[in-house]
């Protein structure tokens, strides 16, 4: 599996999701995946926070958010991160499609 790496002050973040993740995420938020698909500030912040749980499960959204604010003081992009974050879930098969179709 191919792993991609958010870099933000300094510090490379590995994102991995999983079925758990996801499902964390589906839950504590209340939307589907797919709902969350967007550039707005808290689903990107709610992606990026499903992505780094594998890796450290006492990370809070919040924290996903310092996160997201030291990418923004980088001059990258709250779009950037979401393409990442779509890019990660591909690669983890979110999005392939049902055999036979």
């Amino acid at each position: 599996m191919m792993h991609r790496f958010l870099e933000a002050g300094g510090r490379q973040w590995p994102l991995r999701y999983t079925v758990n993740s996801v499902c964390c995420l589906e839950e504590r938020f209340q939307k589907a995946l797919h709902s969350l698909l967007c550039t707005d500030a808290a689903s990107v912040r709610a992606l990026l926070w499903c992505g780094l749980i594998h890796h450290d499960a006492a990370l809070t959204p919040e924290d996903a958010g310092r996160i997201l604010d030291q990418v923004l003081e980088e001059g990258r992009s709250l779009a950037d991160v979401a393409a990442l974050c779509a890019d990660a879930l591909a690669d983890a098969g979110f999005f392939r499609p049902a055999e036979g179709r």
